[in-house]
């Protein structure tokens, strides 16, 4: 089931106790996925020539998902709209994102491969930005927002930092795609939690 929005406005628009855990939650899903996609963006190139491409080449296939992630996020935002499943579409892009991933560190099928990275990586977009919205009131939604790219902002910063941290201690690049493969995966196991947050927050806010 969804997640009920919250309707009524938290006094001052304060983001505190089960509200400010829900969009914590929000923002680190957000977040992980971000890791995950600039590690993609970063590390490819490098990790495309260990399979044989010039580095030219390697930079304009990792752009391929650059292009389709522009077309199918729009897209996908259209249908969580147009079919209201929020969950399975989030679940969907950000695993099947995953597997191609981690497919990716390992295949020599580069562009196969990157042409399925790009088909996954933007399906879940539309459903992760709508998460902190389903949950702030109006007067909260200034300093839920703030909130929620903070957590984003970390994540995002982090992630890369870690994936080259990795890489030069296994002295293997195709790590970096495992991480995020792995940070794609986290991302899906922070949505339960958001769940039980907000719907904890709703009780809050009605009574």
């Amino acid at each position: 089931p969804q997640t009920a929005q919250v309707s009524r406005s938290a006094p001052g628009g304060q983001v505190r106790g089960a509200l400010l855990g829900a969009v914590l939650a929000a923002g680190t899903i957000w977040g992980l996925y971000n890791a995950a996609l600039s590690i993609v963006f970063n590390f490819g190139p490098e990790l495309f020539v260990t399979r044989g491409m010039a580095l030219a080449e390697a930079g304009s296939v990792t752009s391929i998902i650059f292009w389709l992630l522009a077309i199918g996020g729009s897209f996908a935002a259209f249908l969580v709209d147009w079919t209201g499943r929020r969950n399975l579409i989030l679940v969907t892009g950000n695993l099947g994102f995953a597997v191609f991933v981690f497919i990716g560190s390992v295949t020599d099928q580069v562009l196969l491969n990157v042409i399925a990275m790009g088909v996954f990586s933007g399906i879940a977009v539309g459903a992760m930005m709508s998460l902190p919205a389903l949950v702030l009131p109006p007067a909260a939604r200034a300093v839920g927002m703030g909130v929620f790219f903070t957590a984003f902002f970390v994540f995002g910063t982090i992630g890369p930092i870690i994936a080259g941290w990795l890489a030069e201690l296994t002295g293997d690049i195709a790590s970096t795609y495992r991480l995020s493969a792995g940070l794609l995966v986290a991302s899906v196991l922070f949505l339960p939690l958001y769940h039980k947050l907000a719907a904890r927050a709703a009780k809050d806010q009605q009574a």
